[in-house]
């Protein structure tokens, strides 16, 4: 069973013609256990409380408000029922308070950051969770019930009634910028710049929103965290960047055809614009930039290596029935004297409570048009707390590139098709200290789909590699086994993850058989010291040798809690590959440390460095290092409004030794 709530918790709502208010008190006969940590806003928090509202009362989308004991700030936005997009942030209010009887928590949620319909009287979706972390426990206004997993569904909410005569208020919002920047580098003079730009938002009415931005600012954003890659495709970054990540769900597909990473990667963005919205059933959506060189306005010299492209994407989804719906998505580049774009036809169709069914198909257009440039694909779920089983087919064909756009782990020229099932079964228990196991299995099969224009390109690059043993029609297959174990509170260890993995891999220089194997444990996440450790060794092709070797890493993180006002977090990886003799050919690491500290909610200062050092023993060696320390001051003074000073650092190595 869940773990029942021990304490009582009670709350009022209210509201007026602009705002929301929700007063919560959360009662505790051992408040000196509750923690009281302080974090960045969006931050996880072991002690806290989530508010969840449908207001357009639809069954499928939402919003989920969080606030701990010290008034930390988290929220999302909520879509398809059950999935989440985290990187919403809304303009609302919240204080929190502990006495001897327990913490208390005061919302205010204005409408204007809310979708709802125009009808005069209004029923909304609400739900109310609090979470007890030296118990793991949860207590729900509207029961959790088991068989809907361990995720709050928009479709199975409480309701308040009877809402009457209320107004988003505003619907123009403002918000300029300006930096002031000094840099160095080895190969360049001092130089200073300035900007200035800013973002306006307009929302006529409740469910729609109009967003442009005008040479928007980053420069408070996180730097990428390095990672190893020892595969032949790029790494995919998250999108950390404001303007790019409010409501970015909307272009969310079972294939990834638009990525706004993409937007800026080789050029300055001089502008962009979004709208989206819900009218009835139908969800639309648009997003648009131009990039180029905003220099080049009389500034300094045009730098010709900058790029000048123009990025779209237009969505448009239709809700049927309670729980599916039907859309199109299209999203486009023009540059210079050609384009690329991609059309994609999807659904996603919920039957009864327990199962999903979803698909796309979607093809490419470019003036090289051609054929087999179409990609399929099609997934059914069944899942719930106990049993989760599922089925995935999908054909992706040698000629489809939407990397323009979008992101696609594929080469040019090759495609594939596959089919793969799963099936977990997650029971409940008291043995050994635990409280659920989770057993899986997923087996799938896959075949390489080629042109001839791929065999020639690589005959010409390695001439006599490709095998004798290669068909075009051999068919690759894996088999993946794991078991899991989650523990009580009491227990130091949250969790145990143990999995194994067999099967054939098609390359066209080798047919080989893979092992993969590991390991990974981790601590409570409501003590002042948490960490885990993963370790794994694998069977891979290596694209840079041609060759069958093997890796074996070792990945370690942790975070510690000081006091309730610093928070350190530490990361660690370290990879050692090895040639089909057994013979080490490359060393690979990274490594980062986090520090914040926070004067209060609302004030904090950053520091943050990560360094990466690759060592390659091939024809000669080769080391390339990295090193990147950044700090940042930051004051939000007002929701959404801050002032920043940031400060950063790189330093790149590379070094070639005769082997």
């Amino acid at each position: 069973p869940l773990i029942p709530m021990s304490e009582e918790t009670e709350f009022s709502i209210l509201y007026d013609k602009e705002n929301l208010y929700i007063g919560v008190w959360c009662w505790d006969s051992e408040p000196e256990k509750i923690i009281q940590w302080l974090s960045p806003r969006g931050s996880s928090m072991p002690d806290h409380l989530m508010l969840f509202l449908d207001s357009y009362h639809d069954h499928r989308t939402g919003y989920k408000f969080v606030v701990s004991p010290t008034g930390v700030q988290g929220d999302e936005l909520r879509y398809d029922d059950v999935k989440r997009d985290s990187n919403w942030n809304g303009i609302w209010y919240s204080e929190g308070s502990v006495d001897d009887k327990g913490w208390y928590a005061e919302v205010k949620i204005p409408f204007f950051n809310l979708r709802y319909s125009d009808k005069e009287l209004q029923t909304w979706g609400f739900n109310i969770m609090r979470t007890m972390s030296r118990e793991a426990a949860r207590g729900q206004w509207k029961p959790h019930l088991p068989e809907w997993d361990n995720t709050t569904r928009m479709s199975q909410m409480g309701h308040i009634e009877n809402i009457r005569d209320i107004s988003s208020g505003r619907t123009f919002e403002i918000r300029p910028y300006g930096t002031v920047s000094s840099t160095e580098s080895a190969d360049l003079a001092p130089f200073r710049t300035f900007n200035v730009g800013g973002d306006v938002r307009y929302s006529p009415t409740p469910n729609i929103t109009a967003d442009f931005t005008f040479n928007p600012d980053f420069a408070q954003v996180d730097a990428d965290v390095f990672e190893i890659n020892l595969t032949r495709f790029p790494t995919r970054f998250k999108e950390l960047r404001p303007f790019f990540t409010e409501r970015i769900n909307i272009f969310n597909t079972p294939m990834e055809l638009f990525y706004s990473r993409r937007i800026g990667t080789q050029g300055d963005i001089l502008w962009g614009t979004k709208l989206n919205g819900k009218v009835g059933g139908t969800v639309l959506g648009f997003m648009g930039a131009q990039t180029g060189d905003w220099n080049y306005f009389g500034l300094r010299d045009k730098e010709e290596a900058k790029e000048e492209a123009l990025y779209s994407a237009f969505r448009v989804s239709k809700d049927l029935f309670r729980r599916s719906s039907v859309g199109i998505l299209m999203a486009s580049k023009d540059w210079e004297d050609t384009y690329n774009r991609v059309v994609g036809i999807d659904g996603r169709f919920g039957i009864q409570n327990k199962y999903v069914a979803s698909g796309q198909i979607a093809q490419v257009w470019s003036p090289d048009f051609s054929a087999d440039n179409r990609a399929y694909t099609f997934q059914l779920d069944r899942s719930t707390d106990l049993l989760n089983v599922g089925f995935s087919a999908e054909r992706t064909e040698p000629q489809f590139d939407a990397n323009a756009t979008g992101f696609v782990r594929k080469e040019d020229d090759r495609g594939w098709e596959s089919a793969s099932g799963w099936v977990e079964y997650r029971p409940r228990t008291q043995a050994f200290g635990s409280k659920q196991l989770f057993v899986g299995y997923q087996g799938s099969a896959s075949r390489g789909l080629f042109t001839e224009a791929y065999f020639t390109r690589w005959e010409a690059l390695y001439p006599g590699s490709i095998s004798p043993e290669f068909e075009e029609d051999l068919v690759s297959f894996s088999n993946n086994t794991w078991l899991s174990v989650s523990f009580r509170p009491e227990f130091l260890l949250s969790s145990i993850h143990i999995f194994y993995d067999y099967g054939k891999n098609v390359e066209l220089t080798d047919v080989f058989n893979v092992r993969r194997y590991g390991a990974s444990v981790g601590t409570q996440g409501h003590r002042r010291l948490v960490g885990s450790m993963n370790f794994s060794s694998s069977d891979y092709y290596n694209f840079a040798r041609k060759y069958v070797g093997n890796n074996k890493s070792l990945s370690a993180g942790g975070s510690a809690r000081p006091n309730d006002h610093l928070d350190l977090n530490l990361s660690v990886n370290y990879v050692v590959s090895y040639d089909p003799q057994g013979g080490t050919d490359g060393r690979f690491w990274t490594g980062s440390i986090r520090t914040t500290y926070l004067l209060n909610k609302d004030v904090f200062l950053r520091v943050f460095a990560q360094t990466s050092a690759n060592r390659t023993y091939y024809d000669q060696i080769e080391t390339h290092r990295t090193i990147l320390v950044s700090g940042l001051l930051g004051w939000e003074f007002l929701p959404k409004s801050t002032l920043f000073l940031a400060y950063n650092e790189i330093e790149v190595l590379r070094v070639r030794t005769s082997g």
